[in-house]
């Protein structure tokens, strides 16, 4: 069975190019390249070509999309919150699981920083937020290839 690959009946492709309907029909493809079909119509024969078509191009977007990830949330030590509040706030706050809070808590409190995550724009500043109002030190850093 034949197919135009593009959908619709072939039948009716063919009358709108030759005005006669197919009688014989012929699909080949060569070593890699375009598959042809070939009718042959009361009139003669009609050769059909696939469209050449061209890969899309990736192009860099500009905006917030082509910079997701490239903000930064630090938490720092601070003697004032116990480390199983902070451990909490990072848990309910930017959904760390229980091991990954106590982490980023425990290399704070041992290294004086660490990095909680990376995050577009507008949920870095959410967590920023949210966390500078539970009364932890952090902040918000634009990290990136520049």
């Amino acid at each position: 069975m034949a197919s135009t690959g593009s959908g619709g009946n072939l039948s009716s492709k063919l009358s709108a190019i030759g005005g006669a309907t197919a009688t014989t029909l012929m699909a080949s493809t060569g070593s890699g390249g375009p598959s042809t079909l070939v009718a042959s119509t009361g009139g003669g024969s009609t050769t059909l070509e696939r469209p050449k078509t061209t890969p899309e191009k990736k192009v860099k977007k500009s905006g917030a999309r082509a910079n997701a990830g490239d903000w930064e949330i630090r938490l720092y030590n601070d003697p004032m919150n116990k480390r199983e509040y902070v451990a909490r706030c990072l848990m309910e706050t930017c959904g760390l699981s229980e091991g990954q809070a106590f982490q980023v808590m425990m290399s704070a409190h041992q290294n004086g920083a660490a990095v909680v995550g990376r995050y577009a724009f507008e949920q870095a500043e959410l967590y920023y937020q949210s966390l500078r109002g539970a009364g932890l030190t952090v902040d918000m850093v634009k990290v990136g290839d520049d």
